[in-house]
């Protein structure tokens, strides 16, 4: 997968200009498709390391806006690319002792996701708040919604929502999954 990376960027770098329209089609499916790829393969990982304990969680003192910052700004080419308006309300000064890079995980796990299924013209929004010594982050959105049906079930692993499949083919069933056992083994809980 690194190396198909590798060389699109190559050919990205060294020509994509000179391809016609077909083969610049089948240049962006690949580069897509790869992606897609290794972000299946990084979750598979992910969910390999919770269920053996062997996820390494390293907890250090953050400034959590910064962290949301990032993650809704990664989100933002979905966004205009989906048709979607993202909304991210302004964040007070929240610090927690958090592992950074998993909360960016699930951050961006519930952004992609609720941009993902909502539809083109839909609304999204992120608001961080604090209760207490809890910290709160909501993720809105305008999408399909979730059949009562498959509701227990969304959390679960390789679950995706019967409305969905046909709508939107591409997806693993992993982040919701794998963003819920973050949560919680960082001593927090999720809720939809």
């Amino acid at each position: 997968l690194t190396a198909i990376k590798w060389y699109s960027k190559i050919l990205a770098n060294g020509g994509v200009k000179k391809l016609n329209p077909t083969q610049l089609r089948a240049y962006h499916q690949i580069v897509a498709s790869n992606e897609r790829m290794i972000e299946l393969v990084n979750s598979l990982l992910n969910v390999s390391r919770i269920e053996m304990g062997t996820l390494a969680i390293e907890p250090t003192r953050i400034k959590v806006g910064e962290i949301v910052t990032q993650a809704t700004q990664d989100a933002q080419p979905i966004a205009l690319e989906r048709g979607v308006l993202f909304k991210v309300w302004p964040f007070p000064e929240v610090h927690a002792t958090l592992d950074p890079k998993l909360l960016g995980i699930v951050i961006s796990n519930l952004v992609s996701n609720a941009l993902r299924y909502t539809p083109r013209s839909g609304k999204v929004a992120l608001k961080l708040s604090q209760q207490g010594k809890h910290v709160i982050i909501t993720v809105q959105d305008m999408g399909y919604g979730i059949p009562k049906k498959d509701q227990p079930f969304i959390f679960t692993k390789f679950f995706r929502a019967s409305n969905i499949v046909d709508k939107e083919p591409q997806g693993t069933g992993l982040g919701l999954y794998l963003t819920k056992s973050i949560v919680e083994m960082m001593k927090g809980a999720i809720s939809f």
